[in-house]
């Protein structure tokens, strides 16, 4: 499974700002530590983290969400209200995943604000209407609830645990096992001698590969590409 993931604000714009922190930078930290939960399970991209994506949508840029089977927005809520909440598109039909991720936050000691539908928001609405690709914004809790913040930097890393099991198993990709990648010289140049061309030299073939990977040439990436179907 394909997952995006897209951090909230950035750029020039820092988001809500209280209590000490920024929407932005809290965005960031959030989606980079959930990205390497989820790896080990998907095929997980994060967006862009030095731009906003909405900021980049506005101005007629573009987000391959075609790419991508799910996308989730993270972002933190301002107010003066407590707890956790995502949003869907309006028709969306399915939000099993949704449902999980406030609930394992919730677990945490935040109040459950629960799923909700909008049809106004850029991202969301550009990646479901455009490209049919379902999309959540999670906001996580409330940056400026003092409660809130405190009880998140106690339980930071079981809160970004939880969302992640929260896809992990919403989805069912605990049962999907990750193809292996072929990364040594002399596991791609069998590949290459099996599958593609007959190598004359093998033995030197992987000496040259093995010296080409040692030096993060584009020789070897390219090798490496082809045999593990890697599209740029």
């Amino acid at each position: 499974m394909k997952i995006l993931l897209i951090a909230g604000h950035g750029g020039k714009d820092p988001g809500a700002v209280a209590n000490g922190y920024k929407e932005a930078e809290l965005t960031r930290e959030f989606v980079l530590s959930l990205e390497k939960l989820l790896s080990e399970f998907a095929e997980v991209s994060v967006q862009d983290i030095q731009k906003d994506t909405y900021t980049l949508l506005k101005n007629g840029g573009k987000v391959p969400f075609s790419d991508y089977e799910y996308v989730l927005e993270i972002h933190f809520n301002a107010g003066g209200g407590i707890g956790t909440e995502i949003y869907v598109h309006e028709t969306e039909k399915k939000t099993e995943v949704e449902e999980r991720i406030v609930e394992n936050i919730a677990k945490e000691g935040f109040v459950k604000r629960g799923v909700k539908k909008r049809a106004d928001l850029l991202v969301m609405n550009t990646c479901k209407k455009q490209y049919g690709v379902s999309c959540a914004l999670l906001e996580v809790c409330f940056i400026d609830a003092v409660s809130d913040m405190t009880r998140y930097e106690k339980k930071k890393q079981m809160v970004i645990q939880g969302v992640a099991d929260a896809i992990i198993d919403g989805f069912g990709l605990r049962t999907v096992q990750k193809p292996v990648l072929l990364k040594e010289a002399d596991e791609i140049t069998w590949e290459l001698n099996n599958r593609y061309f007959k190598i004359s030299g093998y033995e030197d073939f992987i000496a040259v590969l093995a010296e080409a990977k040692k030096a993060n040439s584009p020789l070897y990436w390219g090798y490496y590409k082809l045999v593990n179907n890697i599209k740029d």
